[in-house]
This record gives structure tokens, C-alpha cells and sequence, in this order.
């Protein structure tokens, strides 16, 4: 309940916040934006795809505020993620399915990602970014 969360900020924490609204996932997320801000959700994956309001909503948009908050975010791929954040570009708003996994920086989890991160040379060259 993140009424209770907000009464006892010091002692809750969301570990894993999966969001599958059948392309609301942006308007959850700005609903969401008071308890991201205080850094209590360790992990966040939502849908993006072309359903909903990703008609009219950028993932670059979305990325941004979550980076504002103090996520990273990565296209969820087998055993890969590839970044979003700091190299989001248009050819990203392909509209398919998709998973976007976000970790909050500085957290054990973000930091067990990383291993996972696909090198961004290596995304240059194959022409994402």
C-alpha cells in the first residue's frame, strides 16, 4: 500500500514494481513519481509497445523522468540489457513489444545489472545508437 509507505518511509521498500497496464504504463509511472522520489522502489519493469498511450508517448520521454528520479533503464533482452539511458535516440521508438527494466542507482540490484549491460561500442556498431 504506498499510503503506508509514505507513513513509514524509513522501514518499506519496494523490491520489484511491475507494471502491465496495456500501454497506461506511462500514466502509472507519473502517478508513481512522489514514491520513486523518495527512492524506496529498487526495481521497476513496464511494457512498451505501440497500445494505448505509447501512441502518443516517446519511451525517451518516459526514460527521462525515470533518469530524473535516479533509474537507469535498459531494453530487456535474453540474458542482456541494453541501455536507454544517456543514449536514448529515435530509432528507439519502434513501437513493438517490449520490456523496459529500470534499476535505481547506487542499489545492489543496479548494481548486479551491469553485468548483464551489453557495452555501448558495441551498440554503435551494430547501429543502435
Amino acid at each position: 500500500d504506498m499510503e503506508l509507505m509514505k507513513q513509514n518511509n524509513n522501514h518499506h521498500m519496494v523490491d520489484y514494481l511491475l507494471i502491465d497496464t496495456e500501454g497506461h504504463e506511462s500514466v502509472v509511472l507519473q502517478g508513481a513519481l512522489q514514491t520513486l522520489r523518495m527512492k524506496k522502489v529498487k526495481m521497476i519493469v513496464f511494457e512498451y509497445h505501440r497500445v494505448g498511450m505509447w501512441a502518443y508517448t516517446r519511451v525517451g520521454t518516459v526514460v527521462d523522468l525515470l533518469d530524473a528520479e535516479g533509474y537507469d533503464c535498459y531494453w530487456m533482452g535474453v540474458n542482456r540489457l541494453w541501455p536507454i539511458t544517456g543514449c536514448y535516440n529515435a530509432k528507439m521508438e519502434f513501437h513493438n513489444w517490449a520490456n523496459v527494466a529500470c534499476f535505481l542507482r547506487g542499489h545492489a540490484y543496479h548494481n548486479v545489472a551491469q553485468k548483464y549491460v551489453i557495452d555501448l561500442d558495441r551498440m554503435h556498431d551494430e547501429g543502435y545508437i
